[in-house]
């Protein structure tokens, strides 16, 4: 399991281009639970269900997802 912060992620996402997709999906959502966790998490772990479903709206699967959180806690 990879591990990464709130702003690591949002680190990478901005320089993935994919922050405004992630940004929209979540202030579309009707799911408070989705929204607070956006919002309040202390960090983003690769097999959180919020994670892995945010990882496929970018178009990821599981492993893909997983680099990224990977990648993102290098930042």
């Amino acid at each position: 399991v990879c591990v990464c912060t709130p702003w690591q992620i949002r680190k990478a996402l901005n320089a993935s281009g994919q922050r405004q997709l992630v940004e929209s999906a979540v202030a579309a959502s009707t799911d408070i639970t989705l929204k607070d966790g956006w919002e309040f998490a202390t960090q983003f772990a690769s097999d959180d269900q919020f994670v892995i479903a945010m990882g496929s709206l970018l178009g990821k699967d599981a492993a893909e997802t997983r680099e990224f959180i990977q990648l993102a806690s290098t930042l």
